[in-house]
């Protein structure tokens, strides 16, 4: 069925709305005067009202300032858009859960947290459309241009801004194009003093308070000789210059930089060597110095060892907060302050963010037992905030706890697999399979399929007991997602080594049989063979007949037995079935309730 035209949204309604990402730097922005006007100059062209969609690429090494440049912007120029919006841009599913917030957050009609990100995603593109407001969206940290371009309302008006390390993949948008550089001397010099003289936690302007000094040219000479010292060895990166002056106020050496230099110095220069983009990176010695300086302060350790696992942006501070002492012992939340004070961490009301950068060179500097603790740590506190799969039971009713936490999921799971490809395996945990196993089967429902076997794969690869229970679940996930695939031999495989292992352990009146005897019938009837299907089906119903609380899932097993009797040409027989099934769904989700079948 054609989608309805979203209604277009009046002042009066939701906007003006602002969906951007938060950024304490730039309340300390400098320089860039002239990318800020090229970007103005450029938007405002006047073909760009009639021919194609206006996108400016910002490019640039890690830690350069390109989100930064990006915010500035929408900061200087919020007067010209009636909706500002961003959207991450590192991953496809970053990519669907943003846009699913920026149809939520434009009140778009139909637009749900629990519905297909396609169908939020056309309804914003539809929007894009219609609308005659102006916009600006903003697609951060761009990876590969292919994954962008569905998100990209090429036939709309607006402004777009792209991010990424990779001016190969900018180029391929074939429009505006920019490589920012690093700070030049004197401005990586202001951005140093106006940072140096705040007060704490204040976040004005460097315009509004400044060190006593004004310049790093009014310094004494040996500070002077301090501040260039350790400027150059910054290069000019807007994420170095932060962090090296939060460590000298951390350390409270605003009045002593060359005391700090000298420490800064005497470290020794290793380099983090097994992890590309890290291995002789600018900031490799920062990092060294700023981890060495938490790591007598244990529960900030912790915590930054716990947020380096998971997706960076926007990680809810409920995660470290468990409410349960039996889960991580230690009050994490309020070492989440020192990592501030340091500048690895960027907190806003309850969600916490750190660059990229900071979370691939603190993993890989840890030992690998370190690395395995830290993991496990943060295993169980994701485990403990993501919804749980019981049963085979459906887990609808969770779709938005389970989407506000899946990038975090999914980090885990990426990182596991990237640590075992760099000759640093981890060993998963029992909560790290658990949380696996119901975040696939939330895939599964959510239509995301090759996402849910991504999950699945690394999954059973980490399970350890290939004989147990938590494996015989990941196989039939992924044979659920196989099938939806129409891959059938690869889901009758898994589904025939899963179903072994339940007949082994499981009593014979046990749900997860049912499930398994349901999918050998689906798996037979979507293979032709209806009445190896049919039989299947109905031990599955045998069992649920045992079970009253199972009455929705009895509703399952009859709508697909008459599903093959319908097949069958047995048509009396099909239409009692149905109506057994329409009967037990009132009965359990009543007139308005509603049961999902694939």
């Amino acid at each position: 069925m054609e989608e309805k035209t979203p209604r277009v949204i009046e002042d009066s309604d939701v906007l003006p709305v602002v969906l951007l990402r938060h950024s304490v730097n730039t309340h300390q922005f400098v320089g860039r005067q002239d990318k800020l006007s090229d970007i103005a100059e450029y938007f405002d062209r006047e073909e760009f009202h009639r021919d194609e969609l206006p996108i400016y690429s910002i490019c640039g090494i890690g830690g350069v300032g390109k989100t930064e440049l990006a915010l500035q912007y929408a900061k200087l120029h919020a007067h010209k858009y009636q909706a500002m919006l961003w959207a991450g841009a590192e991953s496809i599913e970053s990519l669907r859960q943003d846009f699913t917030k920026i149809s939520m957050a434009l009140g778009l009609a139909g637009a749900r947290i629990d519905r297909d990100p396609d169908h939020n995603l056309a309804l914003v593109h539809q929007w894009f459309r219609c609308t005659d407001k102006s916009w600006l969206l903003v697609l951060d940290n761009v990876e590969k241009y292919k994954d962008v371009q569905p998100y990209i309302p090429f036939d709309c008006r607006g402004s777009v801004i792209i991010t990424t390390r990779y001016t190969a993949q900018a180029q391929l948008c074939r429009r505006k194009l920019t490589v920012l550089a690093p700070l030049s001397d004197s401005e990586a010099a202001d951005l140093f003093i106006g940072l140096l003289g705040r007060p704490d936690d204040d976040y004005r302007s460097p315009t509004d308070v400044s060190h006593p000094s004004q310049t790093v040219d009014a310094l004494p000479a040996a500070e002077r000789s301090a501040v260039h010292y350790l400027l150059q060895e910054m290069g000019g990166l807007v994420l170095g210059i932060h962090q090296i002056v939060a460590l000298i106020r951390f350390q409270d050496l605003r009045d002593n930089i060359a005391k700090f230099a000298e420490r800064y110095r005497r470290q020794p220069h290793r380099l983090l060597s097994r992890s590309e983009g890290i291995e002789g990176h600018t900031l490799a010695t920062l990092w060294e110095v700023a981890f060495t300086s938490i790591r007598e302060k244990k529960n900030a350790w912790v915590v930054l060892g716990i947020l380096s696992f998971l997706q960076p942006d926007e990680i809810p501070t409920a995660i470290l907060s468990p409410g349960d002492n039996s889960i991580l012992t230690g009050e994490l939340l309020f070492s989440v302050d020192v990592l501030k004070a340091i500048g690895l961490v960027e907190r806003k009301k309850d969600k916490l963010s750190l660059h990229r950068l900071v979370q691939t060179a603190f993993l890989f500097s840890l030992t690998p037992d370190e690395q395995q603790r830290l993991f496990d740590y943060a295993s169980t506190l994701v485990e403990h905030a993501f919804p749980k799969m019981k049963n085979g039971g459906q887990m609808y009713g969770d779709w938005k706890a389970c989407s506000d936490n899946y990038q975090h999921v999914r980090s885990l799971a990426l990182l596991y697999s990237r640590l075992k490809a760099a000759k640093c395996p981890l060993v998963a945990s029992e909560a790290f399979s658990s949380l696996m196993m119901s975040c696939a089967w939330h895939l599964f429902e959510r239509g995301t399929q090759r996402e849910a076997l991504e999950i699945v794969d690394i999954a059973i690869d980490a399970c350890l007991d290939k004989q147990g229970l938590v494996y015989a679940h990941l196989l039939n996930s992924a044979m659920m997602s196989y099938f939806k695939l129409n891959d059938m031999a690869n889901a009758r495989r898994v589904l025939d080594e899963s179903r072994a292992i339940r007949e082994k352990l499981l009593h014979c009146d046990d749900q997860e049989l049912a499930s398994t005897y349901g999918n050998l019938g689906t798996l037979a009837l979507g293979e032709g063979k209806l009445d190896e299907g049919y039989g299947y089906l109905q031990r599955t119903l045998d069992i649920r007949l045992r079970h009253p609380e199972m009455g929705a899932m009895q509703g399952v097993a009859y709508v697909s037995m008459g599903r093959i009797l319908f097949l069958k040409g047995e048509y009396d027989a099909a239409a009692e079935k149905y109506e057994l099934c329409e009967r037990l769904f009132l009965e359990n989700g009543g007139p308005d309730g509603f049961l999902m079948v694939g």
